[in-house]
Protein backbone atom coordinates (compact mmCIF):
# COMPACT_ATOMS: atom_id res chain seq x y z
CA UNK A 1 0.00 0.00 0.00
CA UNK A 2 0.98 3.81 -0.70
CA UNK A 3 1.66 5.38 1.93
CA UNK A 4 1.95 9.39 3.00
CA UNK A 5 4.11 10.81 6.05
CA UNK A 6 1.85 13.03 8.79
CA UNK A 7 5.28 15.70 9.14
CA UNK A 8 4.18 17.54 12.42
CA UNK A 9 1.03 15.64 12.69
CA UNK A 10 -1.45 18.41 14.83
CA UNK A 11 -4.47 16.42 16.84
CA UNK A 12 -6.35 19.30 15.60
CA UNK A 13 -6.37 18.05 11.71
CA UNK A 14 -4.59 14.91 12.01
CA UNK A 15 -7.51 12.51 12.66
CA UNK A 16 -9.53 13.89 9.81
CA UNK A 17 -6.34 13.74 7.37
CA UNK A 18 -5.90 10.58 8.33
CA UNK A 19 -9.83 9.71 7.41
CA UNK A 20 -9.66 11.54 3.63
CA UNK A 21 -6.16 9.37 3.18
CA UNK A 22 -7.77 6.35 3.96
CA UNK A 23 -10.66 7.39 1.59
CA UNK A 24 -7.91 7.49 -1.20
CA UNK A 25 -6.40 3.94 -0.32
CA UNK A 26 -3.59 5.36 1.20
CA UNK A 27 -1.64 4.67 4.41
CA UNK A 28 -1.25 7.17 6.92
CA UNK A 29 2.32 7.58 8.31
CA UNK A 30 2.46 9.98 12.02
CA UNK A 31 5.96 10.98 12.10
CA UNK A 32 6.58 12.81 15.44
CA UNK A 33 10.13 12.64 15.77
CA UNK A 34 13.04 14.19 14.34
CA UNK A 35 14.89 10.99 14.35
CA UNK A 36 11.74 9.17 12.64
CA UNK A 37 12.20 11.64 10.21
CA UNK A 38 15.99 10.57 9.43
CA UNK A 39 15.08 6.69 9.63
CA UNK A 40 11.64 5.85 8.08
CA UNK A 41 11.82 3.81 4.77
CA UNK A 42 10.65 5.86 1.72
CA UNK A 43 9.65 3.01 -0.45
CA UNK A 44 6.34 3.45 -0.92
CA UNK A 45 5.78 7.04 -0.12
CA UNK A 46 3.63 8.90 -2.53
CA UNK A 47 3.51 12.25 -0.55
CA UNK A 48 3.25 14.20 2.66
CA UNK A 49 1.74 16.44 5.18
CA UNK A 50 3.50 19.11 7.25
CA UNK A 51 1.38 20.92 9.18
CA UNK A 52 1.83 24.79 9.61
CA UNK A 53 0.62 24.53 13.07
CA UNK A 54 2.29 26.54 16.43
CA UNK A 55 1.98 22.88 18.11
CA UNK A 56 2.52 19.88 16.99
CA UNK A 57 3.66 16.38 18.02
CA UNK A 58 7.06 16.69 16.56
CA UNK A 59 9.71 19.07 18.05
CA UNK A 60 10.58 20.43 14.53
CA UNK A 61 9.26 24.05 12.95
CA UNK A 62 7.42 23.78 9.83
CA UNK A 63 10.13 24.90 8.00
CA UNK A 64 12.94 22.35 9.66
CA UNK A 65 10.67 19.59 9.65
CA UNK A 66 10.02 20.19 5.87
CA UNK A 67 13.81 20.91 5.21
CA UNK A 68 14.28 17.60 6.93
CA UNK A 69 12.15 15.87 4.55
CA UNK A 70 13.86 17.47 1.37
CA UNK A 71 16.63 16.81 2.88
CA UNK A 72 15.59 13.15 2.62
CA UNK A 73 14.13 13.45 -0.69
CA UNK A 74 13.39 16.46 -2.86
CA UNK A 75 10.91 14.04 -5.01
CA UNK A 76 7.56 13.81 -2.88
CA UNK A 77 4.63 15.91 -3.59
CA UNK A 78 4.19 17.91 -0.07
CA UNK A 79 0.53 19.21 1.35
CA UNK A 80 0.77 21.82 3.82
CA UNK A 81 -2.26 22.06 6.35
CA UNK A 82 -3.20 25.16 8.35
CA UNK A 83 -5.37 26.26 11.31
CA UNK A 84 -5.51 29.92 8.91
CA UNK A 85 -8.73 30.64 7.47
CA UNK A 86 -7.89 32.90 5.23
CA UNK A 87 -5.82 30.83 2.24
CA UNK A 88 -4.13 33.88 0.29
CA UNK A 89 -2.11 35.02 4.03
CA UNK A 90 -1.26 31.21 4.75
CA UNK A 91 0.00 30.76 0.97
CA UNK A 92 2.60 34.15 1.99
CA UNK A 93 3.14 32.72 5.16
CA UNK A 94 3.98 29.58 3.93
CA UNK A 95 6.42 31.01 1.23
CA UNK A 96 8.01 33.23 3.38
CA UNK A 97 8.80 30.47 6.07
CA UNK A 98 10.28 27.92 3.23
CA UNK A 99 12.06 30.35 1.49
CA UNK A 100 15.54 29.29 0.39
CA UNK A 101 14.44 25.50 0.14
CA UNK A 102 15.04 23.53 -2.46
CA UNK A 103 12.56 22.58 -4.31
CA UNK A 104 10.69 25.95 -4.17
CA UNK A 105 7.59 25.86 -3.50
CA UNK A 106 4.61 26.65 -5.50
CA UNK A 107 1.18 27.17 -3.28
CA UNK A 108 -1.88 25.51 -4.78
CA UNK A 109 -4.94 26.92 -3.18
CA UNK A 110 -8.18 24.72 -3.21
CA UNK A 111 -10.61 25.86 -5.97
CA UNK A 112 -11.44 25.44 -9.42
CA UNK A 113 -8.20 26.25 -10.85
CA UNK A 114 -6.06 23.87 -8.67
CA UNK A 115 -6.80 20.52 -10.66
CA UNK A 116 -5.36 22.26 -13.54
CA UNK A 117 -2.38 23.86 -11.78
CA UNK A 118 0.71 22.42 -13.53
CA UNK A 119 2.29 22.38 -9.89
CA UNK A 120 -0.39 19.71 -8.50
CA UNK A 121 1.58 16.34 -8.50
CA UNK A 122 5.21 17.56 -8.70
CA UNK A 123 7.45 18.18 -5.61
CA UNK A 124 7.17 21.84 -6.53
CA UNK A 125 3.44 21.97 -5.56
CA UNK A 126 2.26 23.01 -2.19
CA UNK A 127 -1.35 21.68 -1.93
CA UNK A 128 -2.34 24.14 0.46
CA UNK A 129 -5.42 22.56 2.94
CA UNK A 130 -7.00 24.19 5.53
CA UNK A 131 -8.53 22.85 8.11
CA UNK A 132 -12.14 23.43 7.32
CA UNK A 133 -10.79 21.55 3.93
CA UNK A 134 -9.89 18.52 5.52
CA UNK A 135 -12.99 18.04 7.62
CA UNK A 136 -15.24 18.41 5.35
CA UNK A 137 -13.21 16.37 2.96
CA UNK A 138 -15.82 17.73 -0.25
CA UNK A 139 -14.90 16.44 -3.80
CA UNK A 140 -12.56 19.31 -4.47
CA UNK A 141 -10.28 18.31 -1.99
CA UNK A 142 -10.63 14.26 -2.44
CA UNK A 143 -9.72 15.10 -6.01
CA UNK A 144 -6.71 17.27 -5.60
CA UNK A 145 -5.64 15.09 -3.47
CA UNK A 146 -5.68 12.28 -5.30
CA UNK A 147 -3.97 14.19 -8.26
CA UNK A 148 -1.01 15.27 -6.09
CA UNK A 149 -0.21 11.95 -4.77
CA UNK A 150 -0.62 10.22 -7.94
CA UNK A 151 -3.86 8.40 -7.52
CA UNK A 152 -5.36 9.89 -10.54
CA UNK A 153 -8.15 12.30 -10.50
Amino acid sequence: MSRVLLIRPNDFIADAMVSLLVRLDLEAVRVVSPDELRRVALLDVVGAVASTAATSAMSLSFRDGVAALRSRSMAIPLVVTTMMQDASRAASFVLSDLAGLTPPGEPILLGPQALAHPALGSPRGLLLLRKSDVEEAAEATVQCLRRHFGRGG
